[in-house]
């Protein structure tokens, strides 16, 4: 494809073409692709399933099983103590409203869920799991769009994953308000400017906006999307590894035998697969 804007009355020629060029000796097929979606589509829907398991579980242990004080346990121990308050009456008829906010916000939660979950599998007949060069450009350029919404929604849900992670670390293995703790507070704000940056980057990535999945089908200028991929991901990767070694220190200065040092340093090793 040329980098010179297509004219109009090649658009409909252009938009029926493959979205890249076969590779010699490979004839483009539109009908019956070789894909690797009975693969894909199960192995993702087996993380969605699997992650929100685990997170409602540590969620019940924390707040019902282990009863965890965290920074709002003084609000709820003054209004445990409004509630001591109350007559017999008064507390049901609180109790009852709280359910029905808690049985609202449920099924908010439940109906959000499954707009995300109809988003992601929306993008498959666009071309998930098929070759590029088995695959129009005017199904492409759909599949780019949800390829731009999910690169804007990572930067937004990433900054409290990240947070969550590093606040739990200063939780479990930062009692006092040591340089590591103050290195961690660090390394949260690092985050949340860096993703936030990014974001602004990747909202403003081209003008007008469609050049980013319609390319020289249209006018316009964008900024460099490959180098500001490889620098993101890059720094991504350094987060994570920083995430990762922080607890270190905290684990090697633990009065315990070598092995069992070892093998709690292993664990969280482990997320570097």
């Amino acid at each position: 494809m040329p980098d010179s804007v297509v004219e109009v009355a090649d658009r409909n020629a252009s938009l029926a073409a493959p979205a890249l060029k076969p590779p010699s000796g490979t004839i483009s097929n539109y009908t019956n692709p070789y894909s690797i979606r009975n693969v894909y589509i199960p192995v993702s829907a087996g993380c969605v399933f699997f992650s929100s398991v685990f997170v409602i579980i540590r969620i019940w242990t924390k707040v019902v099983m282990k009863k965890v004080k965290g920074w709002d346990d003084c609000k709820f121990r003054r209004a445990a103590e409004i509630i001591k308050q109350m007559t017999y009456k008064q507390q049901t008829c609180l109790l009852s409203q709280l359910y029905g906010k808690i049985l609202t916000t449920f099924r908010a939660l439940q109906r959000l869920a499954c707009l995300l979950m109809a988003y992601a599998t929306a993008s498959i007949p666009y071309g998930s799991g098929v070759h590029q060069w088995n695959v129009p450009r005017a199904h492409y350029i759909k599949f780019l769009k949800y390829v731009y919404t999910e690169e804007l929604l990572y930067c937004v849900t990433i900054i409290p994953t990240k947070t969550s992670i590093l606040l739990q670390q200063i939780h479990v293995f930062i009692p006092t308000k040591n340089k590591l703790y103050y290195l961690t507070h660090s390394l949260i704000w690092l985050n949340a400017v860096q993703y936030i940056i990014i974001f602004f980057l990747f909202t403003f990535l081209c003008t007008p906006i469609r050049k980013v999945w319609e390319g020289n089908l249209v006018t316009g200028k964008c900024l460099d999307h490959k180098a500001l991929i490889v620098s993101g991901s890059g720094l991504n990767v350094l987060s994570d590894f920083a995430i990762l070694v922080l607890p270190t220190s905290s684990i090697w200065r633990l009065k315990l035998p070598m092995r069992k040092k070892l093998r709690i340093s292993a664990v969280f090793a482990m997320g570097l697969l």
